[in-house]
């Protein structure tokens, strides 16, 4: 566990001062995409991130999505999954991040009182709704 917590330490500022450098060009989804799913998903989202190896649970093939769900694949169903709110905790604690728990932190570090929740909510949205256009963009 100690060994994921150091490389995960030392990956983090290399991928954020990368997204920094490039961000002229991409979108908001793609910024947050490569500076919170890069990590373990890859640039590319195809599972294959620096970070991937160490997990315990290999990271999906974000690309390969809509194949896999069919019909039943939509943003509503990314956004959630990306938001982790409502994701069962039954089995332990999954490697997956609590998405939506950190943008709402971050919406209140910003100035956003913690009483402010529609405003916490707005802000949690455009960030999910962000990364889910850009992880439907990413669909083969």
């Amino acid at each position: 566990m100690q060994r994921k917590t150091v490389l995960f330490l030392i990956l983090l500022p290399l991928i954020l001062i990368n997204s920094c450098v490039n961000a002229k060009n991409k979108t908001s989804g793609e910024i947050l995409f490569i500076n919170l799913c890069a990590s373990c998903h890859g640039v590319t989202g195809i599972g294959n991130g620096p970070v991937a190896s160490q997990l315990n649970t290999k990271p999906k093939d974000l690309t390969k999505l809509k194949q896999k769900m069919g019909d039943a694949f939509d943003a509503n169903v990314i956004k959630d999954r990306i938001d982790g709110r409502t994701m069962p905790r039954a089995h332990g604690i999954p490697e997956m991040p609590v998405w939506g728990e950190w943008f709402a932190i971050q919406s209140m570090s910003k100035g956003r009182l913690q009483e402010d929740r529609d405003g916490i909510n707005k802000d949690v949205e455009k960030n999910l709704d962000h990364l889910a256009k850009y992880v439907l963009s990413l669909q083969k």
